[in-house]
């Protein structure tokens, strides 16, 4: 929820209920532009369900073998609508970029959307269409997802929650963002991944090439990634915190959620 309530919203409803649940950082600073006091509003996120995106041991090894990915190779991931929107084109610039070193990158590209073939067309142009794996639809996107190493979730707009980065983070995948809401509040830059400047392709993929020649920074990086899922984003986590909210709050009060 990132658009404007509107006004008779605000004023008769809102503003006069107890507590207001806001699924993220971003949804919380919009309804508090709009005059609702930070006292009434709870931050609680939607979570991710760990039955299908947390990795058994020997998981990740053994999806990468499947999907014929090389002991050697880095594997680095658009997940989502293949859009531009969501920065399908900034993901190409940057696997583009990333092709001429010598490291050995593979990327995938989970989802289907309007800009697909072109996508495919360009890497077929620049001659690397080999080094992509384009999943097209598909109802199991987390098992790319554990196979997968870097997450570029580059998207341009504004997110209400960004659920792609919390998958990211639950299958260990070290993530990339813009510096957009709800996105970058989710990143804690240097820490658990990295928040960029939008449409700063060079200085993404100058950070990728770093962090994979510095492996235990970027083994520390993903395992934080992991902590921040297990902390704040497993269904036990966020049912927890919603329950610890209602216990709190007397019967004769009133709590709406956005």
């Amino acid at each position: 929820m990132l658009n404007r309530l509107p006004p008779l919203l605000v004023s008769l409803v809102l503003k006069r209920v107890d507590k207001i649940v806001a699924v993220s950082e971003a949804s919380k600073r919009r309804l508090m532009a709009q005059g609702i006091e930070e006292a009434k509003i709870e931050v609680i996120p939607n979570f991710v369900d760990e039955g299908r995106f947390s990795l058994k041991e020997g998981e990740k090894e053994a999806l990468r073998k499947l999907l014929g990915v090389a002991e050697d190779e880095v594997v680095v991931s658009f997940l989502g609508k293949v859009a531009e929107g969501k920065g399908i084109f900034d993901f190409y610039e940057v696997a583009k970029r990333l092709s001429k070193s010598p490291v050995k990158f593979k990327f995938f590209v989970i989802g289907y959307g309007r800009d697909l073939e072109k996508v495919r067309e360009r890497a077929i142009k620049d001659g690397i269409y080999g080094r992509f794996l384009f999943t097209g639809m598909t109802e199991e996107p987390e098992k790319y997802l554990k196979a997968s190493d870097i997450l570029l979730a580059l998207s341009r707009g504004e997110e209400s929650f960004g659920r792609v980065v919390v998958e990211g983070f639950a299958t260990k995948n070290l993530v990339f963002v813009y510096d957009v809401e709800n996105l970058k509040y989710l990143v804690e830059n240097g820490v658990n991944g990295f928040v960029c400047k939008m449409g700063n392709i060079e200085e993404i993929s100058r950070l990728v090439l770093e962090v994979i020649k510095e492996r235990n920074r970027f083994y520390k990086l993903r395992e934080e990634a992991y902590k921040t899922y297990l902390i704040n984003y497993t269904k036990e986590a966020v049912l927890g915190r919603f329950i610890k909210l209602l216990e709190v709050l007397h019967f004769d009060k009133t709590c709406l959620m956005f």
